[in-house]
């Protein structure tokens, strides 16, 4: 009889250790994981970051050359804007960062993607508005610019954290 229950044990001991380990490797592979996707979409949001100053003096100077009246001087250059490099890639594992971050992830690059295309329509048909309407749209581009930067401002050193945070599989 006690070699039955020692091979029970042993077998029990056996199982928990196989399930602990699938458990905190799987656990460990998410959270690195997640580590490596913050770290990417901080480095991302950094960028539209640094550009910030230059999107919102051009815009300006849009705005006052329609106040002057000298629109005709303006150029509208705009590329075909891809989807946002790093997070157009990765959005299908956002939920790695946890529900904490991912509704402010999403918020900001909503407002960087209404951005890219609110511009491209700027470029593609500025000659076919009135000063009244293209006035609005790149009034509108400064609301979208000071929403996202707004939220992401605020992101910044949460996703700075969560590329930063150690390791615990049990919360601690």
């Amino acid at each position: 009889m006690a070699d039955l229950a020692t091979a029970i044990l042993g077998a029990s001991a056996t199982v928990a250790a196989v399930y602990l380990t699938q458990f905190v490797g799987d656990s460990y592979k998410r959270f690195r994981d997640g580590s490596a996707l913050a770290a990417g979409i901080l480095g991302e949001l950094r960028t539209y970051e640094a550009n910030k100053s230059e999107f919102e003096q051009g815009i300006a100077a849009w705005i006052l050359a329609i106040d002057n009246g000298s629109r005709d001087q303006l150029i509208f250059r705009f590329g075909k804007s891809p989807a946002p490099a790093y997070f157009g890639v990765v959005v299908d594992k956002i939920g790695l960062l946890g529900h904490e971050l991912v509704e402010d992830v999403v918020y900001v690059y909503a407002k960087v993607t209404a951005f890219e295309g609110a511009i491209e329509i700027i470029c593609e048909h500025h000659k076919e508005m009135s000063d009244a309407e293209l006035r609005l749209r790149a009034v509108n581009l400064v609301k979208l610019i000071d929403e996202a930067w707004d939220r992401g401002r605020a992101l910044l050193p949460r996703l700075e954290a969560r590329c930063n945070a150690s390791f615990g599989p049990f919360g601690f």
